[in-house]
């Protein structure tokens, strides 16, 4: 039987290094997948679980909660339901610093309509959160360091790193 862990979180907030993360330790990740096909997307992976043992799939806000409805009608070893978010403060800091725009935006909504309307998604869905993770004062060590810690298993895994010059 497979891992999953499902994240979500307002823009900004680390869905992108949170891929990285999870990409290092060793899961199959996948983002945004559509709605509609999310039920086929958990019933192959259950198919496949030596394929898939450590799945983790990032989905954005405005489809979070059909997700996690969707994903209850499966059986995983392990399914985590993860949260994050950020202060307002900080993600349009985020923005500015990547100068990157928000994906409602060029429908147009000025990022705070757009940061305003995501942090209360988020508040919407706080209850399905099995963790819950606040970005706002983590550097990406540290986020790295706190998402290891509550949501990968630890493996007990030595890894040895050469480098020749």
């Amino acid at each position: 039987m497979s891992e999953l862990l499902i994240l979500t979180g307002p823009y900004g907030a680390g869905r992108s290094l949170a891929i990285q993360y999870f990409q290092e330790a060793g899961f199959f990740v996948t983002d945004n997948i559509p709605l509609e096909t999310a039920d086929d997307y958990f019933s192959a992976i259950e198919k496949e679980p030596n394929k898939y043992e450590k799945v983790a799939l990032t989905i954005g806000l405005g489809s979070a909660k059909e997700v996690f409805e969707i994903v209850k009608k499966h059986s995983f070893k392990k399914i985590k339901l993860i949260g994050i978010t950020c202060s307002p403060a900080v993600l349009y800091e985020r923005f500015r610093l990547t100068r990157k725009i928000h994906p409602r935006q060029p429908l147009g909504y000025t990022l705070e309509e757009c940061v305003e309307k995501d942090l209360n998604l988020v508040r919407e869905i706080r209850d399905y959160f099995d963790v819950y993770i606040d970005t706002t004062s983590l550097t990406p060590v540290d986020f790295r360091k706190v998402l290891f810690e509550t949501c990968v298993e630890n493996r007990h895994r030595f890894t040895v790193n050469f480098l020749s010059f």
